[in-house]
C-alpha cells in the first residue's frame, strides 16, 4: 500500500525520473517547513499534496490536465485510504489504484459504454450527492468479477465460491466489499473540502438508462475514465470506473469551474506559461495549453528555416506567431491571439520593443 508521499512523488516520477522526484518533493517539504508528510493528518496530507502538484505540474500541464492531477491524487489518496479499511475487515493486504485518468466527451463515453457487452460485464453503480451531484460506476469483466467475489467470499467468510456463476451471493459478496470501500473514500473526499459527500448504491435499471446512455450523461459537468486495479494479497483484478460530475457545489466547484475557463481569454493578456529557462520545453506547455500537438513548434521553425529559438529576434517573433495563429488558432479571437502573442514574447524573453503598439504586445 503506498503512503501519501509515494503517491506525489509517483506523479512527478513520470516527467522527471526518480531522483529528480525526490529533489522536487524534499524541496518542497523543506520550503513548507514539515518534516514528515505521514505525520499530518488526512486534510493535511491531501491540500500540501495539491499543492506541490499545482506549483510543479503547472510548468508543463495546462490547467484542465493539473486539474486532474489534483482530483486524481486526491481519489488515489482516498483509496488508499479505503484500502487501508479493506486490509482490516479481510485480514489480508489490500491495495486499490486508479491509472491513466482521462476526460472524456459524452461523444467518447457513448462510443466507450456502446463497446461494453452487458452479458460479458457487469457494472456496480453509486450515487453521489451532497457537495457532489454525481456517480461512479465500476465496470468488470464477467470473469474478473467472479474470482474477485471468490477472493471476498474466502477472505471475509472462509467459504469458498460453490460455483464458476456469477449469482446473486456472488454480486452480494462484492457489493459488500465496495460498501466497505465507499464510506472511507467519500469521507476522505468530503474532509479535504469541509464538507460532506454522501452515497447510495444504483439498480441496474438505473445505471443503464440514466448514466449509459441519453440525455443525462451529455449534461454531466465533468466525466472522468480511469482503470482501477484492485489486489487483495496475491490477488489481482482490474476493471473502468466512470466518474460523472453534474453540478459541485463549495471548494470542488471552484476548482472545476477555473479549469474550464480560458486563461487566454482574460483582458489585459494574462502570462500563463511559467518559464523554466528552456525556450523549447517552454513552447511544448504553450501549445498543449492550447491543445496543438508539440511536433507542429518543429514545423513552424522549419517553415522559417530555424533550428531552434536560439537567437531569435523580434522579426522571428513576428513570424513565429503568424504562423501558428494563421495555421492552427485563426478561429481564435482578436482577445486570444493578443494574449497568445503575449505568452510566446514572455518565454522567449524578448523585452518591450518600439515596434511594439501601446501595450507592448503586438508586432505592428
Amino acid at each position: 500500500m503506498e503512503k501519501g508521499e509515494e503517491i506525489i512523488k509517483g506523479f512527478f516520477k513520470e516527467r522527471f525520473g526518480s531522483l529528480v522526484a525526490e529533489e522536487l518533493f524534499r524541496e518542497r517539504m523543506d520550503r513548507l517547513k514539515i518534516a514528515n508528510f505521514e505525520n499530518m493528518d488526512n486534510q493535511q496530507r491531501i491540500a500540501t499534496g495539491q499543492q506541490m502538484i499545482e506549483e510543479i505540474c503547472s510548468t508543463f500541464l495546462s490547467p484542465e490536465k493539473v486539474r486532474n492531477m489534483k482530483l486524481l491524487f486526491l481519489l488515489r489518496f482516498s483509496l488508499n485510504e479505503a484500502g487501508k479499511k479493506v486490509t482490516d475487515a479481510l485480514k489480508k493486504e489490500c491495495d486499490i489504484r486508479i491509472e491513466s485518468p482521462e476526460d472524456i466527451t459524452s461523444a467518447e463515453l457513448e462510443e466507450y459504454t456502446s463497446s461494453l457487452d452487458s452479458t460479458d460485464n457487469t457494472s456496480f453503480g453509486y450515487q453521489l450527492s451532497a457537495i457532489l451531484d454525481g456517480a461512479i460506476i465500476i465496470t468488470m469483466s464477467n470473469k474478473g468479477a467472479l474470482e474477485l467475489a471468490k477472493e471476498i467470499m474466502q477472505s471475509m467468510m472462509g467459504a469458498e465460491g460453490d460455483s464458476d456463476e456469477l449469482n446473486d451471493l456472488k454480486l452480494s459478496a462484492i457489493g459488500e466489499f465496495f460498501t466497505i470501500i465507499l464510506p472511507v473514500f467519500t469521507k476522505t473526499v468530503g474532509d479535504a473540502f469541509d464538507q460532506e459527500v454522501l452515497f447510495a448504491p444504483m439498480k441496474q435499471e438505473e445505471i443503464n438508462s440514466e448514466l449509459l446512455s441519453g440525455e443525462s450523461a451529455r449534461s454531466m459537468q465533468l466525466t472522468i475514465k480511469t482503470k482501477v486495479l484492485i489486489s487483495i494479497g496475491e490477488f489481482k483484478t482490474e476493471g473502468n470506473v466512470l466518474f460523472f460530475v453534474k453540478k459541485a457545489n463549495g471548494k470542488i466547484k471552484e476548482i472545476l469551474d477555473e479549469a474550464h475557463k480560458d486563461p487566454f481569454e482574460e483582458s489585459p493578456p494574462r502570462i500563463v506559461v511559467k518559464k523554466t529557462g528552456n525556450p523549447r520545453l517552454d513552447m511544448a506547455v504553450l501549445f498543449s495549453m492550447l491543445r496543438i500537438p508539440e511536433e507542429n513548434i518543429g514545423f513552424i521553425l522549419k517553415s522559417m528555416k530555424k533550428d531552434s529559438f536560439d537567437d531569435f529576434t523580434y522579426l522571428d517573433f513576428s513570424r513565429f506567431c503568424k504562423i501558428l495563429i494563421d495555421e492552427f488558432i485563426f478561429h481564435a479571437s482578436d482577445k486570444k491571439q493578443r494574449s497568445i502573442k503575449a505568452n510566446v514574447l514572455h518565454i522567449l524573453s524578448l523585452k518591450k520593443d518600439t515596434a511594439y503598439d501601446s501595450d507592448g504586445v503586438e508586432w505592428v
